[in-house]
């Protein structure tokens, strides 16, 4: 590991959760300098009657999603600041055929891996970079727990009911996706290279990338997000992505802390960041088969004082 020290102040929590409310404002009130579990509950709640009512009801086909793609591209290209280079594969499946889907690539990447799990309940969306590949159901499907241990689609014990898109809905969780793959491809973990990557660095590796991924898309969706009418989507994320993670919560602060400095496309290329109060470190993996290119264009494109 190798790591670079940036002088720069990062927001505190009561900073981060002030913005957050001011993008619910439009929806719903809350008062405390952090979140509460009421506050979470009521933001759940509201997200989840929306999903079942959509505002705007969206049919999802080939023609819709293309203009929707289209639509989110100019947003993609400026907040990451640079443009995809690949987009990926879309399929849309039918409720009988998603999780089949889903679960045949998760197979096909176990084998090209030699390990790993099998999805066993359906996501909004699912994406495999190996394979270029995002996958969604023609209608947004609504997972609720059958028990408190039902967290993740690695368990199977939801129940899950059928609804119309809502288009803002659909445009977040796909500008979501198109965000992350971009990421993917600047620091080289696309493809045949996704694989070669990740054997390389390992689960530990792997780890803090999924911190670094989930921080980023939760950041670039922010900036849309009021214009969009995004909000109540992407705060509700960010309860699970960054609020109830440590480790999310420090990487999405470091990012915001470096966005003013440099693009998202870059500051994304560092393997690992973490915040203190007046600083920033970057920490690069000396196993990545990419570090040398990752590690010049961080230290040259991060227009900002090393400490």
């Amino acid at each position: 590991m190798t790591t670079l020290v940036f002088k720069t102040k990062v927001k505190t929590y009561q900073e981060v959760w002030r913005r957050d409310k001011e993008l619910l404002s439009p929806i719903m009130q809350l008062d405390g300098d952090m979140p509460t579990s009421e506050g979470a509950m009521k933001i759940f709640i509201a997200r989840q009657n929306r999903w079942k009512a959509p505002q705007e009801p969206f049919v999802l086909t080939k023609g819709s999603l293309e203009a929707v793609l289209g639509s989110l591209k100019d947003d993609l290209t400026s907040i990451c600041g640079c443009e995809i280079p690949e987009m990926p594969i879309m399929e849309i499946c039918e409720l009988p055929d998603y999780l089949p889907r889903l679960q045949e690539l998760d197979r096909e990447l176990n084998k090209a891996f030699g390990y790993g799990g099998v999805i066993q309940s359906p996501p909004t969306m699912g994406s495999f970079p190996f394979f270029k590949d995002i996958v969604m159901p023609r209608k947004f499907i609504v997972r609720e727990p059958r028990t408190q241990y039902a967290t993740s689609v690695e368990s199977a014990d939801f129940y899950t009911s059928e609804h119309e898109w809502d288009k803002a809905f659909l445009e977040e969780a796909l500008f979501g996706q198109l965000a992350c793959a971009l990421l993917r491809q600047v620091r080289g973990e696309w493809g045949e290279d996704y694989l070669k990557t990740i054997k390389k660095i390992g689960p530990e590796g792997q780890s803090a990338a999924y911190f670094l991924y989930d921080s980023a898309v939760q950041f670039a969706k922010e900036q849309a997000a009021a214009r969009r009418g995004w909000n109540l989507y992407v705060v509700g994320e960010k309860i699970g992505v960054a609020w109830q993670s440590r480790g999310g919560m420090e990487t999405y602060r470091a990012i915001d802390a470096l966005s003013p400095f440099g693009r998202l496309a870059d500051i994304c290329k560092a393997d690992e960041l973490s915040p203190s109060p007046t600083e920033v470190s970057a920490t690069f993996n000396l196993q990545n088969p990419h570090f040398a290119r990752k590690y010049r264009d961080f230290r040259e494109n991060i227009k900002i004082n090393r400490a």
